[in-house]
């Protein structure tokens, strides 16, 4: 026997680790016949999953602000990272929810959003656990959303109205 098949663990013993990864019912192999099963260890949660759902405008600021920049595009796996580990974890301090009654939340409820540079922020919300539903609004700098010195404020209308009305 090889060093290598003592220590790869057997097709059996990779459905069980996936079980007890998902927390899900394993059949016991010895009574495949059998309705008998075995729940997973119940001191073992499920890793918290995340979805990401975009729509054409995270698109096209994607590509206008992110696609092209090697930086920017790792900075934005980065944030899938995080929020794919963690949904509730901050990307840095200045990830937080924009307070109700702005502009910017007009139309959407639950609107956050993250500094993936100086200049580039991430508009985004989230529902639902197991998994939580990431909804990527755009990449926006802050003259683009209205948010720049000074304050636009028809800008962060408009660009609630357009965010409000995107299909994921």
């Amino acid at each position: 026997m090889l060093i290598e098949e003592i220590t790869q663990p057997s097709h059996i013993d990779k459905q069980l680790i996936e079980c007890f990864k998902k927390n899900e019912w394993f059949p016991l192999p010895l009574d495949e016949g059998k309705k008998d099963r075995i729940p997973a260890p119940s001191g073992v949660a499920a890793p918290p999953k995340a979805e990401f759902l975009i729509c054409s405008l995270f698109t096209e600021t994607f590509q206008k602000n992110v696609s092209g920049n090697p930086a920017m595009v790792a900075k934005f796996a980065e944030f899938k990272n995080v929020k794919s580990q963690d949904p509730m974890q901050k990307f840095g301090s200045s990830d937080y929810p924009i307070p109700q009654g702005r502009p910017l939340t007009k139309y959407i409820s639950g609107l956050n959003h993250a500094h993936l540079a100086h200049d580039l922020v991430i508009f985004y919300s989230m529902e639902g656990r197991n998994p939580t539903q990431f909804k990527l609004y755009g990449i926006f700098g802050h003259d683009q959303s209205g948010t720049g010195q000074p304050a636009n404020i028809n800008k962060q209308r408009s660009l609630s109205k357009q965010m409000g009305n995107q299909v994921f």
